[in-house]
């Protein structure tokens, strides 16, 4: 659950240290973003995932 929220965040702030370079064909820092972005998008976002963990350790009462 965290591992895309933490891939996105070290592939963006290697692309921001590459600068403009980061964003070209060249590096593959583009492609890995783009890669990362869609697997976080595919497995919903964090706070979804933590709700639906809490509802079945807990409990939907609660």
């Amino acid at each position: 659950m965290v591992c895309p929220q933490v891939a996105v965040n070290a592939i963006h702030d290697m692309m921001l240290i590459h600068g403009h370079y980061g964003y070209s064909q060249e590096l593959p820092l583009g492609l890995r973003f783009r890669n990362a972005v869609g697997f976080e998008l595919a497995y919903g976002s964090t706070e979804i995932m933590k709700l639906i963990l809490a509802r079945e350790l807990i409990g939907r009462r609660f």
